[in-house]
């Protein structure tokens, strides 16, 4: 589908306009499909702002985070990741653990993206240079960041509304110096303590208010502290009306070009980067993820009965078997793959990250 096709269908799928957009507050939305449904008693209508270009969902419930944990794979390998970085740091006291620890998260196929390897190197470079961050994680879940941080002599400080996850975090890295705490869902409205360092990743798109979660982590923020926020990257999807986690799960999906200009409304002065996640070097130079391959065409018309609501049925690229090796096959690839690894070239995600500095 080109630019065009896709901006004519979007038009089409339009049937309503007036819902207050929650990033920008435009009421110039379209509601591109009603009734959605593919949780057992949930149904949400999705929504999209032709002026931010955001998309959102409206007539959602409170989530209940802990039944979704128990069920939903990415948080049952967030489980999984804080077992073992607790299990590493238990080794000792001595700085080399929760290093190992650090490069243990870089390791994992699902984690070996900037938005650690962000917190993670300011975390340790502070430590090297004999500095001491406060730290904010807003949406910690299971905290395993906060272990190696706070190992590191870092006073961390982990929030969560749900109450589980803060409760495993707590008592399997407490002991190490973390601190951890139950919030309500508007935390952030009344909270005055300030960070030198926050880390808040994937948990915008969770929230009913992203534009006020925002403004609420910036105030937060000392002088000369960072932002590092991670949110999925509509621009990267935006072929699909709803491709990442179905509310009640995520309420909304940003793209670069307004979540840049929302932090530049909230706090002129500051410096922001914002790029797309990486994982790793890209070895044989493959096409960029915009050109992905999917392993069926995924129609954008809601009554066609392939077209997919959820992340889940979007296909992602595939990775070859690995077989024995040859020296003559490979010799290319392992030559590109040094190349890679001098330039630094990496292969993109689909989530953004924003480094938010103020001045």
């Amino acid at each position: 589908m080109t630019e065009a096709e896709y901006g004519a269908t979007l038009d089409r799928l339009v049937s309503s306009r007036g819902l207050s957009c929650p990033w920008c507050n435009s009421t110039s939305t379209g509601l591109i499909q009603k009734d959605v449904s593919r949780y057992r008693g949930q149904s949400f209508d999705a929504w999209h702002c032709f002026a931010c270009g955001i998309r959102f969902a409206s007539r959602i419930g409170s989530p209940d985070y802990s039944a979704i944990a128990r069920r939903h794979a990415w948080y049952r390998l967030l489980a999984s990741t804080a077992d073992t970085v607790e299990s590493i740091l238990s080794h000792g006291r001595e700085v080399f653990w929760p290093l190992m620890a650090a490069s243990f998260i870089h390791s994992l196929p699902w984690n070996d993206d900037r938005r650690y390897r962000e917190f993670l190197s300011r975390v340790i470079c502070a430590n090297d240079e004999g500095r001491k961050l406060s730290i904010l994680d807003a949406g910690c879940a299971r905290g395993f960041v906060g272990g190696i941080a706070a190992s590191l002599g870092h006073e961390y400080l982990g929030v969560d509304v749900d109450a589980e996850s803060v409760n495993y975090a707590a008592d399997q890295f407490g002991r190490f110096g973390a601190r951890y705490r139950v919030v309500p869902q508007d935390w952030y409205q009344s909270e005055s303590i300030t960070f030198d360092l926050i880390l808040c990743s994937d948990v915008i798109e969770h929230i009913p208010d992203p534009t006020g979660f925002l403004a609420g982590l910036l105030k937060r923020l000392n002088v000369g502290g960072a932002l590092i926020l991670t949110t999925p990257d509509l621009d990267s999807r935006r072929m699909h009306v709803w491709a990442t986690d179905l509310p009640p799960i995520h309420y909304v999906i940003l793209n670069r070009k307004a979540l840049e200009i929302r932090i530049k409304a909230l706090m002129p002065d500051a410096k922001t980067e914002i790029f797309n996640e990486d994982f790793g070097p890209d070895p044989v130079e493959r096409q960029a993820l915009s050109e992905i391959q999917l392993q069926r065409p995924i129609d954008i018309d809601p009554a066609s009965p392939h077209f997919a609501y959820d992340a889940a049925n979007v296909g992602r690229p595939r990775v070859e078997p690995l077989r024995r090796y040859d020296p003559s096959e490979f010799h290319l690839t392992n030559a590109r793959t040094a190349e890679a690894l001098m330039s630094e070239r990496r292969r993109s995600g689909s989530s953004m990250i924003a480094v938010v500095t103020r001045s």
